[in-house]
């Protein structure tokens, strides 16, 4: 679904200059309503996904280090990394970690927890798309360029 719509909102986005989502929504529909509900819907469902992601490093942090360093140091340090990783590497970075996570799941831990029945076929899914993904945007780091016109436009 992603390789499919997704290239076609980069393209609109990189073509007609969309920062947002609500940019792309209120380019194509003009509505007011419906952006500020987009708006709305990203605050309220993204920021808490977010927050939930950075607080559990930092309290798994903590608990790694038997409380040696504090959920708000190790928090900083986790959102440190994340915002570095993602600078640096960009879609490519997370592509390759999906590979290295689907890989691992896949491969690893069955093998190493065989008692535990871990689930191996939705990792191999991951590690799929982690792979496809990497092979795609290989040159790009980003979601491709303008010069190739197969963008399903």
């Amino acid at each position: 679904l992603f390789m499919v719509i997704g290239k076609r909102l980069w393209y609109y986005g990189k073509t007609r200059g969309y920062v947002t989502p609500t940019d792309f929504f209120d380019d194509i529909y003009n509505s007011p309503f419906l952006s500020g509900l987009i708006t709305f819907t990203m605050l309220v469902f993204t920021l808490p996904y977010l927050q939930i992601q950075l607080t559990g490093g930092a309290y798994l942090i903590e608990v790694a280090t038997g409380g040696v360093i504090p959920w708000r140091i190790s928090g900083l340090l986790f959102y440190l990394i994340i915002i570095i990783y993602l600078w640096a590497g960009g879609i490519r970075a997370v592509a390759l970690t999906d590979i290295l996570y689907g890989s691992l799941i896949w491969g690893f831990f069955p093998m190493l927890f065989p008692d535990r029945h871990i689930s191996w076929e939705g990792h191999l899914s991951g590690a799929i798309s982690g792979i496809i993904l990497a092979f795609f945007y290989k040159k790009e780091g980003s979601f491709g360029s303008l010069s190739n016109k197969k963008l399903y436009v």
